[in-house]
């Protein structure tokens, strides 16, 4: 599955399930299109993509809104990249293929979460 795919899958999943979802196909578009002026409930971030790495990414918008909910993605299996998004208190960190019903259930509880505070 290319990337466009993987993408235009979750975006479809994520609606399908009740959610609003919107996707990118660059760290640098969301921002540019986005800019300060998006508050997401939540976001799911893959850690590689084109010009800007996704912790990069996330170290911008922990900037903007520190308890934005941040779900990784990775096709990496690394365990170091596992334990940097533990520190970072993201809400979930998968690696592909996807569970996509241990995604949901984490993006279920970020949307939760910030309903509820």
């Amino acid at each position: 599955m290319t990337t466009k795919e993987t993408r235009r899958s979750l975006e479809w999943l994520i609606r399908s399930s009740g959610h609003h979802a919107v996707s990118f196909d660059s760290a640098r578009r969301y921002l540019d299109e986005f800019g300060e002026h998006h508050c997401p409930d939540c976001i799911i971030i893959d850690v590689v993509m084109p010009e800007m790495g996704g912790m990069q990414l996330h170290g911008i918008l922990n900037g903007r809104s520190p308890n934005l909910p941040v779900i990784f993605i990775t096709g990496l299996h690394d365990e170091r990249l596992r334990e940097r998004a533990r520190r970072l208190r993201c809400e979930g960190f998968f690696t592909k293929p996807l569970d996509t019903a241990a995604l949901m259930a984490a993006v279920d509880r970020a949307v939760g979460a910030l309903s509820s505070s």
